[in-house]
C-alpha cells in the first residue's frame, strides 16, 4: 500500500474517483391523526429511509430511535425486549392470519392484524438482519472485538473484516502495520518511518502544535514515543488519538479515520488528512479504539454515500497558511 503521490493532482479527479448517490425517503401511507398514529407515522418514515440507504450512519442511529420510542431507553436490551415472542403466540397468529385470507372481507368473526403488527414484523425483521450482518463480519483475532461493533459508527452491513492486534501496548502502531504492510510485526518499522516524518515537520506544521500538546498533558516528547521499541510498551509510550493518527497521514499519506467506542464521554470521532499531499486512495485507514485497544476496520467496497467524521480542526488552517490543495473537501 506504501506509495507516493503528485500533491497537484486535481482535486475534482480526486473526487469523482469514487461515485457517490443520494438517496430518498418512501412516501407515508395515510394514517389517522391520534397520538398512536403519529408514532406509527414517524416508525413508517424511518422504515422507508432504512430500506432506501446503503452504508449511511444513520441506519444504525435508527435503530437506536426506534429502541427509545419503544420505552424511553436506547439501549440494546429493551430493542431486543420489544421483539420477544412467545412461539406458541406466534403460531396462533399465523393460523388466525391463514382463516382470514379464506373469509369474506365484511366477515366479523376474524380480523387482520393491527398496523402495529405489520409495523412489528418490519422492525423485527431489520433487527434480525443487523445482527446477522454483525455475526458475518470476518474477525481476525480476539472475537470479543465483535458485540463492541455496535457502538461503531459504521453499520455493521459495510463491513468486511475487523482485525485485532497483539494487546502489548504497541496495538496502534501494530494496526497501521497492517494497513500498510499487511504484518502487524512491521510496526517497529512504521515507528521508524513516523519518527522520521515528525522530526521533518517538528518546526513547520507540527510546531506549537503535538509537543506543545503534549506538555499540557504531561506526556513525554512525541520523539521519545517514536523512539521506544519496547514490547510490552509503557503506558505513557501508547499510540494517542490526537497526534499519532496525523503523524500517520502525513507518513504514509493515508487518511486515517479515527473512531472511540465511548466518542460520547472521551471525544469525537475523527478524520485525519496528509497536510502536503491528496491521500493515495479515498477510503481511510479506519482504526477504531475499543476498550483502550485499537483494532483495524475494513470496509466492503462501495459507490454509495459515507459520512467520515469530522475532520482534525488543525487541517484546514495549516493548507490554508501554506496554500496547500485542500483535499479535505472530499470528505466534507
Amino acid at each position: 500500500m506504501e506509495n507516493d503521490m503528485d500533491q497537484d493532482t486535481d482535486i475534482n479527479t480526486f473526487a469523482n474517483s469514487d461515485t457517490e448517490t443520494e438517496t430518498e425517503l418512501n412516501s407515508l401511507s395515510e394514517i389517522s391523526d391520534n397520538l398512536a398514529s403519529k408514532l406509527l407515522r414517524a416508525v413508517h418514515k424511518m422504515l422507508g429511509y432504512y430500506n432506501s440507504i446503503d452504508d449511511l450512519n444513520e441506519k444504525k442511529r435508527i435503530i437506536y430511535v426506534i429502541n427509545s420510542i419503544g420505552d424511553g431507553a436506547a439501549n440494546q436490551s429493551n430493542f431486543e425486549e420489544l421483539f420477544k415472542e412467545d412461539a406458541a403466540e406466534s403460531s396462533k397468529q399465523k393460523n388466525e392470519a391463514q382463516k382470514t385470507k379464506n373469509l369474506d372481507s365484511n366477515s366479523s368473526k376474524f380480523r387482520k392484524r393491527p398496523k402495529v403488527d405489520k409495523f412489528e414484523d418490519k422492525l423485527r425483521s431489520a433487527y434480525m438482519q443487523f445482527q446477522k450482518d454483525l455475526d458475518e463480519i470476518e474477525i481476525i483475532g480476539s472475537e470479543s472485538v465483535r458485540n463492541s461493533l455496535k457502538n461503531l459508527d459504521i453499520t455493521p452491513d459495510r463491513l468486511t473484516k475487523v482485525t485485532v492486534p497483539k494487546a502489548d501496548g504497541n496495538c496502534g502502531f501494530r494496526a497501521v502495520a497492517i494497513a500498510i504492510y499487511n504484518n502487524e510485526e512491521e510496526w517497529p518499522k512504521v515507528k521508524d518511518k513516523m519518527l522520521k516524518k515528525y522530526l521533518e515537520y517538528r518546526d513547520t506544521f507540527y510546531k506549537t502544535r503535538i509537543d506543545s500538546s503534549h506538555e499540557s498533558f504531561s506526556r513525554p516528547p512525541m520523539a521519545e514515543i517514536l523512539k521506544d521499541k519496547n514490547s510490552p510498551l509503557p503506558t505513557k509510550h501508547w499510540f494517542d488519538t490526537m497526534d499519532c493518527p496525523q503523524i500517520v497521514a502525513d507518513t504514509f499519506k493515508y487518511a486515517v479515520a479515527l473512531y472511540n467506542e465511548n466518542h460520547v464521554k472521551e471525544g469525537n470521532n475523527t478524520l485525519f488528512l496528509p497536510f502536503k499531499s491528496q491521500p493515495i486512495q479515498r477510503e481511510p485507514i479506519i482504526l477504531y479504539l475499543q476498550n483502550s485497544h485499537f483494532v483495524l476496520v475494513e470496509r466492503k467496497p462501495s459507490t454509495a454515500r459515507m459520512r467520515w467524521p469530522t475532520i482534525n480542526l488543525y487541517h484546514k488552517n495549516i493548507v490554508s497558511q501554506n496554500h496547500f490543495a485542500d483535499f479535505s473537501l472530499v470528505y466534507d
